[in-house]
């Protein structure tokens, strides 16, 4: 697929061009994604229309970890866009959350109530159907050997 077919499809499924959405206030932004993987064009497409982000987190392959998501995380600038797999757009999440709490905090049942306007500076992409996770609020990540939510 070339760039141009690659950003009208992803004009279609948001509703809105990248540009538009986005450039125009985007200034420094972050970008959270697997490494190469299937969506590596589409996150080029992205880099190529917004310029390179000022803060890249690089999400390890396989199950979203809470510990694996901490330790990849550095303070950076807003907005967040995520682009991948629902283990990836979680990950995006959490990042967001560890911004919001300036890096403080522990597993996710430490963590203190967040404000209901939380999550205007995020910005996911799926590229995989059915996991949810661009449906949901919620995080899903593994903790310790066991799954959990925030």
């Amino acid at each position: 697929m070339d760039r141009a077919a690659l950003h009208q499809l992803i004009a279609a499924a948001t509703g809105v061009s990248i540009e538009t959405r986005l450039a125009p206030r985007c200034g420094p932004w972050t970008l959270v994604a697997r490494s190469g993987g299937p969506s590596h064009s589409v996150v080029e497409a992205i880099v190529e229309r917004l310029g390179a982000p000022a803060r890249r987190i690089v999400i390890p392959t396989g199950l979203t970890t809470w510990e694996g998501v901490r330790s990849s995380w550095r303070l950076g600038p807003q907005p967040v866009i995520a682009c991948g797999g629902g283990g990836v757009l979680d990950a995006a999440k959490l990042v967001s959350v560890l911004d919001y709490l300036g890096g403080q905090g522990e597993p996710p049942g430490q963590l203190p109530n967040l404000p209901s306007d939380f999550g205007g500076n995020l910005v996911c992409i799926p590229t995989t159907c059915g996991s949810g996770a661009e449906l949901s609020a919620t995080a899903s990540f593994w903790d310790g050997g066991r799954k959990q939510s925030l």
